[in-house]
């Protein structure tokens, strides 16, 4: 594979703007793309409607722009692509993979989905989600950097939603969808999401779709141990908190920035990054 082949990828909810455990992740996939000559991504992941703020897409932008992030080509917006994952949703129907499910969080409960809906008659009629019909099929994959893991999505998530029941479509689904139509080579996210990469796994075997290599990195906490989330309250790292924000994730990346450039402008650090980061090995 040649590098102008190689794409990397970063997918924000535009929920709120972005904490550093955010931008380790977005620098972590820069890095490691443009490092190899590849090109980089940036998509925002607004299919949830109702997990949007107002105005954070455009924060969230004007950040990566003064990390001297450059993405490639034109910002991709999930909410422009519900039609190519209703053509997903219809082969998988197709395909017996789904299954109407009239079942609410609060019947299910903790715990994972016991199929409940799986074999009885459901009308369609009625408000409903969809749901993936999984098998036990083992499923094994090289992380890039926590090596080989083992396991099956039907374990750890049970048949999961597809389409749910307000219409809107799952995270998995949508995520599979774009990253195959972008060419992602190489995924790089917090290990708080490496169980995801199962039922997303599934779906790429179940549709015949070549998959990216995953790198799952350190999910950054805060000083007692809590994931830096925006649930959490984690600090929104805005523009002007740019040079911080590089040299305090490059540190965290296991690249600390020395004394001399520490306060330097983000294209310098950037580059200074570049220069010593090794890239993953997949192949």
């Amino acid at each position: 594979m040649s590098s102008a082949d190689l794409v990397g990828r970063f997918a924000p909810t535009p929920s709120g703007g972005l904490h550093l455990g955010s931008i380790c992740a977005a620098l972590a996939s820069y890095l490691n793309i443009k490092a190899q000559g590849g090109q980089w991504h940036l998509r925002i992941d607004d299919i949830d409607k109702t997990r949007i703020v107002a105005g954070a897409s455009t924060m969230i932008m004007k950040t990566i722009e003064a990390l001297g992030l450059e993405w490639s080509g034109e910002v991709v917006y999930q909410s422009s692509n519900t039609a190519r994952y209703e053509e997903i949703i219809k082969t998988l129907e197709t395909s017996g993979a789904l299954y109407p499910c009239i079942c609410t969080r609060k019947m299910i409960g903790k715990g994972l989905y016991k199929g409940t809906c799986r074999e009885r008659i459901v009308s369609i009629s009625k408000p409903h989600s969809l749901r993936v019909r999984l098998d036990d099929r083992l499923i094994k994959f090289k992380d890039l950097t926590k090596g080989l893991i083992v396991g099956r999505a039907d374990q750890l998530f049970g048949d999961f939603v597809a389409r749910r029941i307000d219409g809107y479509h799952s995270y998995h689904l949508a995520t599979i969808v774009d990253d195959s139509d972008a060419g992602v080579t190489e995924v790089i996210r917090g290990d708080d999401l490496l169980q995801s990469t199962f039922p997303q796994l599934w779906l790429y075997k179940k549709l015949g779709i070549k998959t990216p290599n995953y790198s799952h990195i350190l999910t950054v906490k805060d000083a007692s141990g809590v994931k830096l989330s925006k649930q959490t309250g984690a600090e929104v790292v805005t523009p002007n908190m740019a040079t911080y924000a590089l040299s305090t994730s490059l540190e965290l990346l296991g690249i600390p920035v020395p004394k001399s450039i520490e306060g330097d402008k983000p294209n310098t650090l950037l580059k200074w990054g570049l220069s010593r980061w090794k890239v993953h090995q997949a192949r």
